[in-house]
């Protein structure tokens, strides 16, 4: 007779507050166990393993303007949208201090939706009209410069008069695949419409999962951008 393994899980806990890397969260603590079945039809323990589920059950997805006192998490944010999620701590409050605390930059609190779940964030949005853009650009890239050491050479303008850009998505790795993202493109989305403008963003050619969110969503190629040392692809909103 075969060795068989059979698997199950016992929730031990439920609405467990605990941290993670951006703010509080709720989850379950849930343990797996696997029994083995010897030759001799002997039962015996074969592995234990205990882990944090994330859920949103029972629990209500808002949306709010982001203030001041987000500016933290709007760096966060930032940053991994961008792939940088293994900057320094160090960067990422000074880039939050000096840029997202600021009005008048890209990545201002001022332009940020945030989604909320018991008070606490869980991702953000970042959007404005691109009439706004440039000057933005200008101010954003010399403090990055100024505080961060850090330049964007040869970088064309990612928005302009006439479109409203969603720049930066970002969602709490915990909760990603649960339609956050999709819930926040949308506010971004609305935002632009209310304006009467054609919505925009720029995905990277390689990120084929965004690809299909966007595409799912109504957006579409609509050219190229070189943007942060690299090509991305300029998507509109048509549906």
């Amino acid at each position: 007779m075969p060795i068989h393994y059979f698997v199950f899980q016992v929730v031990l806990l439920r609405n467990h507050t605990f941290q993670n890397p951006y703010s509080g969260n709720h989850g379950i603590i849930t343990l797996r166990i696997t029994l083995q079945v010897t030759k001799n039809n002997q039962i015996r323990l074969s592995k234990i393993q205990s882990y944090v589920m994330h859920t949103l059950m029972n629990h209500t997805v808002s949306f709010r303007n982001a203030l001041p006192e987000d500016a933290v998490f709007i760096s966060r944010g930032f940053h991994t949208a961008m792939l940088y999620e293994d900057t320094p701590e160090s960067q990422i409050l000074t880039f939050a201090e000096k840029i997202c605390r600021r009005e008048d930059t890209l990545y201002s609190w001022r332009n940020t939706i945030l989604a909320v779940v018991d008070g606490n964030p869980v991702g953000m949005i970042t959007s404005y009209e691109g009439s706004r853009y440039h000057e933005m650009r200008v101010l954003t890239l010399h403090l990055v410069k100024e505080h961060l050491g850090i330049e964007f050479p040869d970088m064309e303008d990612e928005a302009s008069a006439g479109e409203y850009y969603l720049d930066s998505l970002a969602v709490l790795s915990s909760l990603r695949g649960m339609g956050i993202g999709r819930s926040l493109l949308q506010q971004g989305i609305l935002r632009g419409q209310s304006l009467g403008l054609p919505v925009t963003l720029a995905v990277d050619p390689v990120n084929v999962r965004a690809q299909k969110l966007y595409r799912s969503l109504g957006f579409e190629p609509h050219g190229e951008l070189f943007i942060f040392g690299h090509t991305y692809w300029k998507w509109i909103f048509r549906q």
